[in-house]
């Protein structure tokens, strides 16, 4: 089992870790002149627990700049106990339902279509069991040979390192894990994906993943930076950008946004329906149905594409009461403009 000295360097390489990724993205940003560079946004918050007055916490970092249109890394020390329901869900918890966990969590969208967007986080997680997991992969607008040829063989090197095993499994694992099969492709070139990682549950068990997840975060920490520096001062147009929020839009909501004339709908219980499409005038109508209503928001693309910093995500969300017509699409925009049918 995990020992607090343990969890004490867990939790202490976690925030280590982000703070060297900010680092190292911050000087990305100083390497662009253009407007003023972008500088990481921290804020700390604490996790509540019905079982306990502290469930613990951990720091949001969050930077918009000139080389990075949103980059998010944040780090998490978490404890408590999970829902009786959850609980049976979670290796060991079912047993116990007390729980300790810790990790780091990004996601990185650039301004230049070319520079690749990236998404990594690894973790360990302590029930009754104790494990590691976690995984990196990366989702360019514009493949280049020789950086996936490179991106894969960083994290080769890191899994060769400790297992020859781990990189053909943890590859097609994470292939498997993020294949998007409303595309029936999966997302970006792809990378590595583990979960309940663990040698034993031994002093020399724990040394071991622990040093293999740390692998991975610095392995991170040298080759995305490098793939970012080789495009990140290249000129683009507006159709590629139009083709960097094709990229990026499948990986945040299973909706063929970007190509005129396609619907999808999405069918919730209690009867309503939330569909999104691109009409042949390039707006995005958004449609909410259910038995009572039916309310329509139009949304240009063209507008909100033209200062080069679009960015946006769906969100369903439910107030109290649970009723089936309280549910309301809502999409964000940069800048936090809100557009809802709310």
């Amino acid at each position: 089992m995990t020992t607090p000295n343990q969890k004490t360097q867990l939790s202490t390489w976690f925030s280590h870790l982000q703070e060297r990724i900010c680092a190292a993205l911050e000087c990305l940003e100083e390497e662009v002149d253009e407007l003023a560079p972008g500088r990481f946004c921290r804020k700390t918050w604490k996790r509540k627990d019905a079982s306990a007055p502290d469930g613990g916490g951990g720091t949001m970092a969050l930077m918009k700049g000139r080389v990075f249109e949103k980059a998010g890394v944040n780090v998490s020390t978490v404890y408590g106990e999970f829902p009786p329901q959850f609980a049976k869900e979670i290796p060991g918890a079912a047993e116990d339902p007390r729980f300790w966990a810790s990790g780091i969590s990004l996601v990185i969208h650039p301004l230049n279509p070319f520079v690749p967007a990236v998404h990594m986080n690894t973790r360990h997680i302590v029930t009754s069991q104790c494990w590691f997991g976690g995984g990196v992969d990366l989702t360019p607008t514009f493949e280049f040979e020789q950086d996936t040829a490179d991106f894969h063989q960083a994290f080769r090197t890191a899994c060769d390192t400790h297992d020859p095993t781990y990189y053909p499994r943890f590859k097609a694992w994470c292939d498997e894990y993020f294949y998007l099969p409303h595309r029936q492709e999966p997302r970006g070139i792809g990378g590595i994906f583990y979960d309940n990682l663990t040698s034993g549950d031994t002093l020399e068990g724990f040394k071991k993943d622990f040093a293999f997840t740390q692998d991975v975060g610095e392995a991170f920490l040298t080759i995305y930076p490098d793939l970012v520096r080789r495009h990140m001062k290249k000129p683009w147009t507006g159709e590629e950008k139009q083709k960097q929020a094709e990229t990026w839009m499948p990986s945040l909501c299973p909706c063929p946004l970007w190509r005129a004339g396609r619907r999808f709908t999405q069918r919730f219980s209690g009867g309503f329906t939330l569909e999104t499409c691109i009409d042949h005038s390039l707006s995005l109508v958004i449609t909410f149905r259910d038995a009572a209503e039916q309310k329509t928001q139009r949304v240009n693309p063209k507008y909100i594409m033209k200062d080069k910093k679009f960015r946006c995500e769906q969100i369903l969300r439910r107030p109290s009461g649970h009723q089936p017509t309280s549910f309301a699409p809502t999409w964000m925009l940069r800048n936090t403009n809100t557009l809802s049918l709310a």
